[in-house]
């Protein structure tokens, strides 16, 4: 039989048949969710205006680069990257700071030379 709860802070997880117990602290729990699934929460939950931003790549080419094609790209990043996105974005939440700022920043690694 296998029981878990949250409790505060804590994640309490028991296991009666091996007699084990695990208390974890409830970000670790947080950090395991899908990066797809963080990401769909995030952006549905932000409810964002579209706006189109203005990037220069390397060679100084303007892009226009739309909000969703941000957050396309953001939902397609797999790994470490996806985990560090994810991170940024847990401290724009936390400080309640404009995503906007974050995606316009992202929105550089999209441009392309012509």
């Amino acid at each position: 039989m296998l029981i878990s709860a949250v409790l505060g802070f804590s994640f309490l997880k028991i296991d009666y048949s091996t007699k084990t117990y695990i208390l974890r602290d409830i970000s670790t729990v947080v950090m395991k969710q899908n990066a797809q699934q963080y990401f769909d929460a995030f952006f549905s939950e932000k409810d964002l205006v579209e706006k189109i931003y203005e990037v220069n790549s390397s060679n100084g080419t303007e892009n226009l680069i739309p909000t969703s094609a941000v957050i396309n790209a953001i939902k397609s990043t797999k790994g470490t990257e996806a985990k560090q996105i994810q991170n940024a974005l847990r401290q724009i939440d936390f400080y309640n700071a404009d995503v906007h700022h974050y995606l316009e920043h992202m929105a550089q690694a999209l441009a392309i030379d012509f």
